[in-house]
């Protein structure tokens, strides 16, 4: 998810490969090509060779989904462990398309069910994150761990959750894993479907009762996810289901990720239910963020909720600070320029002290913006 809650990236599985560094074994075996497997191997072919992705001619058999060609490389002795550039065994790339035959073969063959990539992505988190609901049953049915977690502490039925596989998600279920598996920062499979705007399975999973809250106390509740993402439906459902307006995620709530990230119907939708338009008691306060990322109408409608213009957020910092925090190149980017001017038509301190004695001309200064310099000094500002 663009949405903080993420699992480790597959890491380009499947993308194009050049076939520049095959060898001929490689180009027969993604082929599924046994007569010509059998012949380069009788003149001597290096089994074991790889291309430039780390790849053998198994791992390229496996991908195609050629059981044929799978059964008779591994019958020559190739090795079903062997890893690519990313970490991926033949195994991984079986599951990641679906071949439930070649897979079988390989596990058949002794291949291990759980090998890990260097996400420590298994077979398995492959198979769910493409929605292989029968490469999935297979995989458990031979042992798979349904808890194995990769480098982010997610589990299958996380990547699963996340895009949207509720079949799979509730086989999960099915084989005892815990409705609210965490990850490594206490986020159960529907933060994930949250992150990836599955109205549906969210629903889903809370009919189940599955918890909103992430248990590590800083990461929030889905509320906080889905308001980063601008995922209007699943605010208001969210919202509905009684996800506080006040809780707070690294400081900031609800309506301040929403205004940060730029999304204007969030922000509106929230402040309709009584969201604080100044962020109570929290260290980030909507304005600021919308100010800094550039969100000119997030901006106005924050300003004419009355959003304070003064407020000072976790580094006595002002939203005139974070508008000023800039050089003249990003100043001339987008509505920012609109932004400072708007912030001082509306009577802003322009000579208010940050944290160590910042102020607006001297963050400008060091900057390089003389536009800033110029616009501070015209309204007032004097103290460097």
């Amino acid at each position: 998810m663009r949405s903080r809650v993420t699992a480790a990236p597959i890491l380009g599985l499947l993308a194009s490969v050049s076939l520049a560094a095959q060898t001929d074994l490689h180009v027969a075996a993604s082929n599924g090509d046994t007569k010509a497997i059998t012949s380069l191997l009788e003149s001597g072919i290096d089994l074991e060779e790889k291309d430039r992705n780390g790849r053998t001619a198994l791992h390229w058999a496996a991908s195609e989904g050629h059981a044929e060609a799978v059964k008779l490389l591994l019958s020559e002795g190739a090795d079903h462990a062997a890893a690519d550039r990313n970490g991926a065994s033949p195994l991984h790339l079986a599951a990641f398309n679906g071949h439930g035959e070649t897979a079988e073969a390989l596990l058949e063959a002794g291949a291990s069910v759980s090998p890990t990539d260097r996400n420590r992505l298994t077979p398995l988190h492959y198979a769910a994150q493409e929605g292989r609901l029968e490469l999935v049953r297979l995989l458990l049915d031979a042992g798979a761990d349904p808890t194995a977690k990769d480098r982010g502490g997610a589990s299958p039925i996380h990547t699963a959750a996340r895009t949207g596989r509720q079949d799979i998600v509730d086989l999960f279920l099915s084989r005892g894993v815990d409705l609210d598996q965490p990850d490594e920062r206490g986020c159960g499979p529907v933060i994930y479907a949250v992150g990836g705007d599955h109205v549906d399975l969210v629903s889903h999973l809370v009919d189940k009762g599955a918890s909103l809250e992430c248990s590590g106390a800083m990461w929030g509740n889905a509320l906080h996810v889905a308001a980063t993402e601008g995922h209007l439906d699943l605010v208001k459902l969210l919202v509905g289901k009684g996800l506080s307006l006040t809780a707070q995620s690294l400081g900031e709530t609800p309506l301040a990720k929403a205004a940060k990230n730029g999304h204007l119907e969030v922000v509106t939708f929230l402040l309709e239910k009584g969201a604080d338009v100044n962020g109570g008691d929290s260290s980030s306060p909507p304005l600021h963020g919308a100010v800094f990322n550039g969100h000119l109408a997030v901006v106005e409608l924050l300003i004419a909720k009355g959003a304070d213009v003064n407020r000072k957020d976790h580094g006595e910092r002002r939203p005139l600070h974070w508008a000023v925090d800039k050089n003249e190149h990003l100043l001339a980017r987008g509505d920012n320029l609109k932004i400072l001017e708007l912030l001082l038509s509306e009577g802003v301190d322009t000579n208010a002290k940050a944290y160590r004695g910042k102020t607006p001309l001297g963050l400008a200064r060091a900057n390089r913006c003389e536009t800033c310099e110029t616009l501070l000094k015209k309204h007032g500002a004097t103290d460097y």
